[in-house]
């Protein structure tokens, strides 16, 4: 077992972001001059958001100002350590994604199905593979977390090392044979999870919508998670695709069963019990939601899921790495209601539209900068890197009230989401997204009043687009979508009972 680990001090890199804060503040007053009770409610909005927005500027400079560092690996010769896949499912297998991983693994591993599916077309597509086991029990108690939990009692003493996969997860050749090279190096012996890089694989996102939006994944998935190592000395682990020292999970204490959040918590625990969490530069790959409802509702449901460990991450025994990397989505969400309570301050009074109102071509390259910069995953075609900044910064914006009533007003009670995918007709999209059409005309209507002002029309123009384009992507979406996607019933994971 590995000793502990001191709590790490802020990072210089950190320091240095708080640094690009302090001085965004700084420029903010003067640009602002507050003087209104208006004008000073914008101002401590403003602030708040200014945190998140350094945090993103300087995550990327220092992507392209360091290559990175690479993970040590070591051959592996004699006897192999043994090493489990597990492909976690109910109701929701997706045949490709079982095919291709059996295919790409090459380290000696067994291959394993942790079902708890009830439905019996599920069931036996599962039995039709061959070369996995399958294990399941009696009552589906902690969703997935508990069936790992579970098969680790089971049956985890037999392996060093296992790999979870969630059911729209696939693995790369060679994969597991690399991972279990980082593991086997001595100079990575307090590392308890190795994570692999992601990718959304183009069998997976067979609709227009998930190929567009979903290259954006790249950033969050790719370029990004390398960077926040080096920045904050810790990485997290996603919850699937990562390589798990079986002595580390149990040193931990297990999964938590009753957080949604499994991954960062477990993260969390290893940190606390002195195991650290790395990304491998290597990738997996993964599906992307097909349509934009599927989205929305993943969305909300990460939104929940971060808000619930809060109180983990404020307790004591945490590095401050570890705080860091699980707080910083916890950061974008929050400043979400907070860009929405400045546009609508914008609407009543229009000489707050910006944070620099007086320079429209510096407000429009700081909005660029926030809503595109995860554009640049796209590559450098012209057009495919103007059809994601398009449709990813409507569907940001355009989601902006739901991850805001999620946040501050959600249900405490979380069920995994649906994974079907159903044609909305007009009439139905529209009642979907009855919220944002309403404020959607409110912010044009501001639009028109203020026709004159170009602030007005940079800042409250954009957010309103992307509000009444809602219905339009909604309808479009679901109708690009030709076949059924797989089934996912969602349950409540203490009682394992099914809703409908």
């Amino acid at each position: 077992m590995t000793s502990r680990n001191p709590l790490l001090r802020p990072p210089a890199h950190v320091a240095a972001t708080g640094g690009v804060w302090t001085l965004l503040v700084v420029v903010e007053w003067l640009l602002v001059s507050p003087a209104t009770a208006v004008d000073y409610a914008y101002y401590a909005l403003a602030s708040i958001a200014f945190l998140p927005f350094a945090l993103l500027l300087t995550n990327f400079a220092y992507h392209f100002a360091y290559p990175g560092e690479t993970l040590p690996r070591e051959p592996i010769g004699g006897e192999r350590p043994r090493v489990a896949v597990l492909y976690t499912t109910r109701n929701d297998v997706v045949p490709l994604c079982v095919e291709r991983t059996a295919e790409a693994v090459e380290h000696p591993v067994d291959l394993w199905i942790l079902s708890d599916s009830d439905v019996p077309e599920a069931v036996a597509t599962e039995r039709r593979f061959d070369g996995w086991r399958r294990y399941t029990r009696g009552v589906a108690r902690g969703g997935k977390s508990g069936i790992i939990n579970d098969w680790l009692a089971d049956h985890g003493g037999g392996y060093e090392y296992f790999v979870t996969l969630d059911a729209d997860t696939m693995l790369a050749p060679g994969n597991v044979t690399r991972l279990v090279e980082h593991a086997e190096h001595a100079g990575n012996d307090d590392v308890g999870i190795f994570q692999l890089l992601k990718e959304v694989h183009p069998d997976l996102a067979t609709t227009p919508f998930a190929r567009i939006v979903g290259r954006g994944v790249k950033w969050s998935t790719r370029i990004s998670p390398p960077v926040m190592k080096l920045v904050y000395g810790r990485n997290t682990y996603w919850g699937s695709a990562g390589l798990i020292r079986t002595e580390a999970v149990r040193d931990a204490g297990g999964y938590d069963e009753h957080l949604i959040c499994e991954d960062f918590v477990l993260t969390v625990k290893f940190d606390r019990a002195g195991w650290r969490a790395v990304v491998v530069d290597d990738r997996s790959y993964e599906g992307f939601p097909l349509d934009l409802h599927a989205l929305r509702a993943r969305t909300v449901r990460w939104v929940r899921a971060n808000r619930q460990m809060l109180p983990l991450l404020a307790g004591r025994g945490v590095s401050v790495g570890t705080r860091l990397n699980c707080l910083t989505p916890v950061m974008f969400y929050g400043v979400t209601p907070v860009l929405l309570s400045l546009v609508l301050l914008a609407s009543v009074e229009s000489r707050v539209a910006t944070a620099a109102a007086p320079s429209v071509a510096f407000a429009a390259g700081v909005f660029a900068f926030v809503f595109l910069h995860r554009s640049v995953a796209a590559g450098r075609e012209v057009g495919d890197f103007l059809a994601t900044a398009t449709l990813e910064t409507l569907v940001v914006l355009g989601m902006s009230i739901r991850v805001t009533v999620a946040l501050l007003f959600g249900a405490t009670v979380w069920k995994p989401s649906r994974k079907t995918s159903r044609e909305f007709s007009w009439s139905e999209s529209v009642a979907e997204t009855l919220p944002e059409l309403g404020v959607g005309l409110l912010l044009a209507a501001a639009v028109l009043r203020n026709g004159d002002d170009p602030s007005v029309g940079l800042l409250v123009g954009l957010w309103a687009a992307s509000f009444l384009s809602t219905p339009f992507i909604l309808r479009y979406t679901s109708a690009s979508i030709d076949g059924p996607t797989p089934e996912k019933r969602p349950h409540d994971p203490d009682a394992g009972l099914h809703d409908d």
